[in-house]
């Protein structure tokens, strides 16, 4: 009995020993859990931005890079379109200088020819003597042919040093005129707009999405906006205002404030305790239904809110419980996220630590694909920018079209007032001409042979 009674003392020693060691392991395991689960959703949350922001990135690379490519074939045609017209009006001011070129040697063969018949194309004596009118037409008739080929040689070698003139000043004129209408168009707004990289910001610098990829420090320190403003209020900016961070909890103070990656002593009230594991026990062998009151037990009151965010909002026992309020918080803009965090109790009783069961459903919903979508306010608000661009650039090629246009009509004009009654005048003097000298074969060959 002695030795009974000697050794129930270090039986009950060891028994203690254990059952501390084997809490403490049970509390560890729990809070890694947790942490894990909270480090597995702040990363998921993360990726999930990073994704959006890389899908939101190629679809607008993609749309630019379709309206470079658009542009570039706009050029493209535009600029074959121009060379066309050119060679167009290059070719058909060729064609009239080989007219012209055609009628001057034509001119010069049929003007030998009346000058050889001035020579020997003599009438007969009794011409002279008897048929005074007929050597008067044939002479009359021989020097208009002479008169109408020298005026229409002189016409062709006008025609023909205007048409070279045009084509090499008034081309060097409008192709510097072109090329200076060119740099102006692109030195325009929109044409630099379709033709310049985009600067795109990262998530982690983005003014709207860098709040998501921030470190799991700074999401457990936001997720206590509750504290913040029972402890002295926050700013507007996320900024907090009248508020000493060596004051509050390890995980609420911002990461720049101190070591709080050592500081773990918000971890003592963390887990379950002696009477719940006992209880939870005792409700498991007598077969009861429900979980035990840790898990169900109601939200705090308002007085202890910042005493239980504290200990619960952070790393209490419902896991994930902080990242969905700062999930919320980020989903909302700044002032209607602090009206919601004061207003709203379903937030206040999950950020208090409220019911486990509902916490885990609300992680369970909230990883549904349909919040994992990326928003198509900014693809849209890609196309509607593209689409001003386009427009834009349609305006700018029909101003470069319109001034082409400009520079075609004039060019037509100078060929039409220019060049083209040069044209017409020698080839009709050409013709009367020639048909004054047919006439005055006419006459030499009556002359001749016809008064017998």
């Amino acid at each position: 009995m002695e030795a009974l009674a000697s050794a129930a003392p270090n039986v009950a020693v060891d028994f203690a020993a254990q059952f501390n060691e084997h809490q403490r392991a049970n509390h560890l395991h729990r809070e890694g859990l947790t942490q894990v689960l909270r480090l597995h959703e702040a990363d998921a949350q993360a990726a999930k931005e990073y994704h959006r922001a890389e899908v939101k990135l190629t679809n607008d690379q993609h749309a630019r890079g379709i309206l470079q490519a658009r542009v570039q074939h706009e050029e493209d045609i535009d600029i074959e379109k121009r060379g066309a017209i050119r060679e167009n009006i290059r070719d058909e001011w060729m064609q009239l200088s080989d007219k012209a070129e055609t009628v001057f040697i034509v001119n010069t063969l049929v003007l030998g020819t009346a000058f050889a018949m001035l020579v020997e194309g003599q009438l007969p004596e009794s011409i002279t003597l008897h048929q005074q009118v007929l050597m008067v037409a044939y002479f009359s008739a021989l020097s208009a042919a002479i008169c109408l080929l020298l005026v229409s040689v002189r016409f062709a070698m006008v025609l023909r040093f205007r048409v070279q003139r045009t084509i090499v000043e008034e081309m060097r004129i409008a192709i510097e005129t072109t090329a200076r209408q060119d740099a102006a168009f692109r030195q325009k707004e929109c044409y630099r707009k379709c033709n310049r990289p985009k600067v795109t910001l990262p998530a982690s610098d983005h003014p709207q999405q860098w709040r998501h990829v921030q470190s799991f420090t700074w999401q457990m320190a936001n997720a206590s906006n509750g504290v913040r403003a029972e402890a002295g209020g926050c700013g507007a900016s996320g900024s907090h205002v009248g508020v000493n961070d060596e004051a509050l909890p390890a995980f609420v103070r911002a990461p720049d404030a101190g070591s709080q990656y050592q500081d773990l002593r918000w971890l003592a009230d963390a887990g379950y305790s002696r009477r719940h594991l006992l209880g939870c026990s005792r409700r498991s062998q007598t077969g009861s239904g429900g979980c035990c009151g840790h898990r169900n037990r109601p939200a705090p009151k308002a007085a202890d809110a910042a005493a239980t965010t504290a200990g619960r909002a952070g790393h209490g026992t419902s896991a994930g419980a902080g990242l969905r309020r700062s999930e919320t918080l980020l989903s909302l803009n700044s002032k209607r996220s602090e009206t919601s965090i004061r207003t709203d109790p379903s937030s206040r009783t999950t950020m208090s630590g409220g019911s486990d069961s509902e916490a885990r459903q609300e992680d369970l919903t909230s990883q549904l694909p349909e919040d994992l979508e990326a928003s198509p306010e900014d693809t849209d608000e890609v196309e509607e920018e593209l689409d001003d661009f386009e427009r834009e650039y349609q305006d700018l090629l029909r101003w470069r079209r319109r001034h082409d246009q400009q520079l075609q009509d004039r060019l037509n004009h100078l060929r039409e007032n220019f060049c083209k009654p040069w044209d017409a005048m020698s080839q009709l003097l050409f013709f009367s001409g020639t048909s004054s000298l047919l006439l005055a074969s006419c006459f030499l060959v009556f002359g001749r042979y016809g008064h017998y």
